[in-house]
């Protein structure tokens, strides 16, 4: 063995090692020095490289080591070809992944026909007595022999799903579920083998009229060969990327099969013939009980497509799909799947279809488990924040501990319900869902509390980029409740309503969650800016102050401002409040209420436009013409229209020849507002400059 060679062996086990150990930048560094010495690479070589840079979902340096291997005449072999089909099916990279799958495809067939050509024609020889189960077994056997890794076919159908590419997704899934059919038939025909066996056994006098049907022993070697060398069975990602495909393109009765065939169906077959019998004889050890079985991801999809396809019937029968799956899971001690985001996401799709009183019941179901998810996070914050402040009393330089933080969940379920009952006109209902709704900003406020608490803690920048973000209350639903409460004549409900949403403890709520995004944004902004500059140790205290002078700024901007309340909901708060006060006949209070929303609805006429005094006069008609009149809004027309009828017209109405006074006039204050505001902000920052000296 020459020099090099030895060299080659050397770096080869280097390179194993690193692989095994998923050290891709130390591979990486032995796969230069072993080129620079000139050690001649080999398909050891290339596979430990490809190995590691699919692991690092390193795509661009995959396809240089193809283009490297190709120059120089390698081959690349079956394995180094599948590893880069996975890579470049991560990156979702679809066209290299499909081109290099072609290539592999190809690669397969010739591999086949040459390795055991006449292993395929001596199945079809030893059952061609068996008439059409022979020609069934011959093509089984031979599909199989040609067929891509079932890991190839699973890469490529969710790179497809996700890139957009449905109609491929299907096409490769339809291929997968072929070839599992042909492995069935080599299945059965196995299984018949051995009943013969056993029947041989026990009658011995039967050998001759048995003897011309049966497998000789090459050919049953070869086809357990062909079976248990890979599966096709495909796995519940596989699955859910063929049915969000197939949903994609508006295909639901092609989801709901595959949903049926390759994922319930598999369950009653496990029963009938045993636990995992199916999953240990063909598919290898893995449980099929928890790879294969539906997800929570599934029924989100599946719900998802049903009510884009307003297929009523079929959300009745994924609920009850699902729960008969619960109990299932439950008596094979598997872990449930999420009742929350399940019952919540069927709830949105019968609200979408008017059942809101059934989807009203679901959805408490699911705010339910949705609360006790969240109280089970909030009790190993607790302890993990406890367990940390141990661990620093005791060990100053332990490694601080991790936590994933849970979802949030969407709101968009229960404002679709409270849609629901404003077109039904029922404020209790909605009101109902207004309390819950603040029930859940309750628990992810106290939950982010404690997040930031640990944030603390883990100050590195691994920990760090994985910010909590602060929750936010929709404040569209106090809106929505009010609306259905007008719908119904209920003005006392709307009034007590109106006068929450103006609360000094809502107005607090929403400028608190305005400075904590702010807060928020800076920090990350000040990370940002700290990453290259880490080096530097004398800028960094001025990045700190300049980052914690501009979230002071953040907050206090957002303390004196109400710009955190949008103004369309404030306009729509208003022209409600205006609406049940003038149908209780509190003229009075109704005349001021009058007078607030005339001045939101020239905030919003104006809020987009520029200053008066650069504006030529066209566009400065124009915004007074849309001052006199408000905006087409047919709730504030016709409040407004009410409102001049019991209370006369407005007192501050500008007549149309007069110059636009009062709008000027507004400007200026509004300036000198910000001047205000700008002081207070400057103050702020000399304070914090000098709260920090003496640190």
């Amino acid at each position: 063995m020459g020099e090099k060679k030895r060299l080659a062996v050397i770096f080869n086990c280097m390179l194993h090692a690193c692989e095994r150990q998923g050290d891709a930048l130390g591979g990486f560094e032995v796969y230069r020095q072993m080129r620079s010495t000139g050690a001649p690479p080999d398909e050891a070589t290339f596979h430990s490289v490809a190995s590691l840079l699919e692991r690092a979902g390193e795509y661009h340096g995959m396809l240089k080591l193809l283009e490297h291997m190709e120059g120089e005449g390698h081959e690349p072999s079956l394995a180094v070809l599948g590893l880069a089909i996975s890579c470049f099916s991560k990156a979702g990279v679809a066209d290299a992944a499909l081109q290099r799958a072609h290539q592999l495809q190809r690669r397969i067939r010739v591999a086949a026909a040459a390795a055991a050509p006449s292993a395929a024609a001596a199945v079809a020889v030893a059952t061609a007595g068996l008439q059409q189960e022979a020609d069934a077994v011959a093509a089984a056997a031979e599909a199989l022999q040609q067929a891509l890794p079932s890991s190839v076919y699973a890469a490529l159908i969710c790179c497809c799903a996700s890139t957009g590419r449905y109609d491929k997704a299907i096409e490769l899934y339809s291929e997968c579920a072929a070839l599992r059919q042909q492995q069935e038939v080599l299945h059965h025909r196995m299984t018949q083998q051995k009943q013969r066996q056993r029947q041989e056994q026990q009658q011995q006098q039967q050998q001759q009229n048995q003897e011309s049907k049966e497998l000789e022993p090459e050919v049953l070697q070869h086809l357990q060969q062909l079976l248990h060398r890979d599966s096709y069975l495909p796995t519940a990602a596989v699955t859910n990327a063929a049915i969000t495909a197939a949903a994609a393109t508006g295909r639901l009765q092609l989801a709901m099969t595959i949903y049926r065939r390759d994922l319930l169906q598999l369950q009653v077959q496990q029963q009938q013939h045993g636990q995992d019998q199916l999953s240990e004889e063909i598919f290898g050890t893995c449980s099929a009980a928890e790879a294969h079985a539906p997800s929570t991801h599934t029924y989100l999809l599946l719900l998802a497509a049903a009510a884009a396809q307003q297929s009523w019937s079929t959300v009745d029968v994924l609920l009850r799909d699902f729960e008969e799956q619960q109990q299932e899971r439950q008596q094979q001690q598997l872990p449930p799947l999420d009742t929350a985001a399940v019952y919540a996401a069927a709830a949105e799709a019968l609200a979408a279809g008017g059942r809101w009183r059934e989807a009203l019941q679901l959805l408490l179901h699911s705010h339910a488990d949705w609360l006790q998810q969240q109280k089970q996070a909030i009790q190993k914050l607790k302890h993990l924040i406890s367990m940390q402040h141990l661990l620093r009393q005791q060990q100053p330089q332990q490694p601080l501990l991790l936590q994933a933080f849970p979802p949030s969940g969407s709101v968009s379920p229960y404002l679709a319900l409270l849609r629901c009952c404003t077109a039904a006109a029922a404020p209790r209902e909605s009101l109902g869902l207004l309390r819950l709704l603040q029930q859940r900003y309750q628990q992810q406020q106290q939950l982010f509390v404690l997040q930031k608490e640990l944030q603390e803690q883990q100050q590195d920048s691994f920990a760090a980029a994985a910010a909590a973000i602060p929750p936010e209350f929709p404040l569209s639903a106090y809106a929505e409740v009010m609306t259905a409460a007008a719908a119904a004549g209920d003005w006392q409900l709307l009034l007590s309503v109106a006068a929450e949403f103006e609360s000094p403890k809502i107005q607090q709520q929403n400028a608190a969650v305005a400075a904590a995004t702010a807060a928020v944004a800076a920090a990350s902004a000040r990370r940002t800016c700290e990453e290259p500059e880490r080096s530097a140790a004398a800028a960094a205290p001025a990045q700190i102050d300049g980052a914690a002078a501009a979230a002071a700024a953040a907050r206090a901007t957002a303390a004196l401002s109400q710009q955190h309340i949008p103004l369309e909901q404030r306009v729509r708060v208003a022209a409600l409040k205006l609406k049940a006060l003038l149908h209780v006949g509190n003229h009075e209070a109704a005349a001021n209420q009058r007078q607030k929303l005339l001045l939101l609805l020239e905030d919003r006429s104006t809020g987009s436009s520029t200053s008066p005094q650069s504006e030529p006069a066209d566009m400065l008609m124009g915004r007074q013409q849309k001052q006199q009149a408000p905006e087409d809004d047919p709730l504030v027309n016709e409040t407004l229209k009410l409102g001049e009828k019991l209370l006369g017209p407005p007192h501050h109405q500008q007549k149309p020849g007069a110059p636009p006074l009062p709008l000027r006039e507004r400007d200026a204050h509004e300036e000198l507002q910000r001047q205000k505001h700008q002081e207070i902000i400057l103050q702020q920052i000399q304070q914090h400059k000098q709260h920090q000296e003496p640190q």
